[in-house]
Parts: C-alpha cells; sequence; structure tokens
C-alpha cells in the first residue's frame, strides 16, 4: 500500500493538477513532467504520447514535450490546500 501525502494550510486557491478516481489519493500533485528513456519497455511509453498530445493543446506544464522538465510555479501547490487533502 502507498502512503498518502496529507498538507494542511490555510492559504486560498486550489491549483492542484487533478481531482482522481484513483482509490488511493484524492488529487494528483505533478512538479514534474517528462522521463528519460532508460530501456527497450520505453518505446510505447503512454505518458510520452500523453505529453506530445497536451504539448500539441498548447497546456501550460508542456511546453518541452516529453523532456524531463521541474516546474518551479508547481512546488507550493499544496500549500495552497484550505483543508486535508491526501496527494500522490
Amino acid at each position: 500500500m502507498r502512503p498518502p501525502f496529507v498538507f494542511v494550510t490555510t492559504g486560498k486557491g486550489d491549483n492542484l493538477s487533478t481531482q482522481t478516481s484513483i482509490e488511493w489519493t484524492e488529487q494528483t500533485w505533478n512538479p514534474a513532467v517528462g522521463c528519460s528513456k532508460v530501456s527497450p519497455g520505453c518505446a510505447n511509453c503512454y505518458a510520452e504520447a500523453m505529453a506530445k498530445r497536451l504539448q500539441a493543446m498548447r497546456v501550460k506544464g508542456y511546453e518541452n514535450g516529453f523532456a524531463l522538465s521541474l516546474l518551479p510555479n508547481r512546488l507550493k501547490e499544496p500549500l495552497k490546500r484550505l483543508s486535508r487533502t491526501e496527494i500522490s
């Protein structure tokens, strides 16, 4: 079982990436996107296809496509939560 990450804050706003139906969390948080291919298993990566799609749609954070990228503006997003939230 994966441990939840719980943040308690008093800030305003809710800019966490996504509400999710994943049973062990309430929201996802992605302060980094992309990856570096390291094995033959990476040849059919669904995340790379999704990143290219999001880049084509001009979604913020995917300007570099699938290149590994840290998104500093997302690092403080959990601190903006108004209540306890399980984030993964």
